[in-house]
């Protein structure tokens, strides 16, 4: 059975809030180093290519440098990514990181060495983990829902030009609200509106 699992947890805000796919909770550890796990359970190893690491509500509480991991047993690690002076600008900003990795290990964890400046704590909202055969929607058409209003993503006016922005409003049937979904690996995706043959770009304010 999957589980999550770390050093440490303050109150309810433990280990498996980091893989709720909630970034609106989090883990939250009462130190300024720490380590958060996934164990994807007996005879269900994978092979994580990428993973992403989720700010959350304090900036000073978000981890800087770190090293992630993977094992098969849960007690000898090895090394598959190492970053340091990692700095999120936003609040609830995913960061991606693309790994080498070819072997299916049981275990992953991210090891925090430093947080980014808070004096008590170490957050991450969410951990994600990737592999090639994390595809879970088929290419095609789709209409983008914001779960919270139940509003669409639609192209602001309906322009066709680089740079214009997105909004949310309601479903009308409009090209300009529906996005061809093209799966490029890796659990990335593309997506291509049908009216401007434009992609969705986060405009270089975040990962």
């Amino acid at each position: 059975t999957p589980s999550a699992s770390a050093n440490s947890g303050s109150g309810y805000e433990k280990s498996d809030q980091a893989f709720n796919l909630d970034p609106g909770t989090k883990w939250i550890v009462p130190a300024l180093t720490g380590w958060l796990q996934y164990d994807f359970g007996s005879g269900n190893e994978q092979v994580i290519k990428r993973y992403t690491v989720s700010s959350a509500d304090v900036a000073g509480r978000d981890p800087k440098d770190w090293n992630f991991l993977g094992s098969q047993d849960g007690s000898t690690w090895t090394t598959l990514d190492s970053q340091s002076s990692q700095v999120f600008a936003n609040r609830d900003q995913q960061n991606v990181y693309d790994i080498g990795n070819t072997t299916a290990y049981r275990y992953y964890r991210i090891n925090v060495t430093a947080n980014n400046g808070d004096a008590y704590s170490l957050a991450i909202a969410e951990l994600g983990l990737w592999s090639d055969s994390g595809r879970t929607i088929p290419d095609g058409r789709y209409r983008l829902v914001n779960r919270k209003s139940n509003k669409v993503v639609d192209v602001a006016g309906g322009a066709t030009t680089n740079g214009t922005p997105l909004v949310l409003s309601g479903w009308n049937g409009a090209d300009s609200q529906q996005w061809d979904i093209a799966w490029q690996g890796n659990g990335q995706y593309l997506a291509t509106g049908v009216a401007s043959a434009k992609v969705i770009d986060n405009g270089g304010t975040s990962n």
